[in-house]
């Protein structure tokens, strides 16, 4: 159930799920669905679950910085594949214990910098925070290309945008501005 819900989202987008179009994909009636899911909502946090079990977790490498790299990738590959679907990873909560292992992963792998628990768990959180937020970034800018401010629309008293704007690529590479600040925060 949960997969094929994963197959409408990639298709149709969040908006177009419903609980009739699911039963109709599997061939029953909606109102069996409840049988296996309390509402929408706990269907929706299913399949976010359904992603963060899809995120390969890497082996603890010697040097942990890679670790995190490869755990962020992993992360942000799972946002590409699932572009419609990946909003959900920051709208819904985790209801499987399965679901946590990318979390407990980036834990356990920002511990063998040295942290304690708690500071390992705010990293984890920053980690995690910029992981959401740039894939949701990139996602948008993929599908709503926004068109480009040029120096000439600028008024003159809006200098830090013009310095802001001079310093943008004209065009966004969104894999090395996300090396750029993956590296950034683990460097940190």
């Amino acid at each position: 159930m949960l997969e094929t819900a994963l197959a409408l989202i990639d298709d149709a987008g969040l908006e177009a799920l419903s609980m009739r179009k699911l039963g109709a994909a599997l061939g029953v009636e909606a109102m069996s669905l409840y049988n296996h899911v309390a509402s929408k909502d706990d269907l929706l946090a299913g399949v976010a679950d359904l992603l963060l079990e899809s995120v390969e977790i890497p082996e603890v490498d010697e040097d942990w910085r890679a670790s995190v790299r490869a755990l962020c990738n992993a992360v942000r590959e799972v946002g590409i594949a699932h572009p419609r679907a990946f909003p959900l990873l920051v709208t819904q909560g985790r209801t499987s214990l399965e679901a946590w292992r990318p979390v407990l992963a980036g834990f356990d792998l920002i511990h063998h910098a040295g942290l304690s628990d708690e500071q390992a768990v705010s990293a984890a959180n920053v980690v995690a925070s910029f992981l959401g937020g740039f894939v949701l970034f990139e996602i948008n800018a993929k599908v709503h290309q926004q068109p480009l401010l040029h120096d000439r629309d600028i008024p003159p008293d809006r200098a830090l945008l013009r310095r802001y704007l001079a310093a943008r690529p004209l065009t966004t590479d969104h894999d090395a501005e996300f090396t750029r600040g993956r590296d950034v925060l683990i460097a940190g």
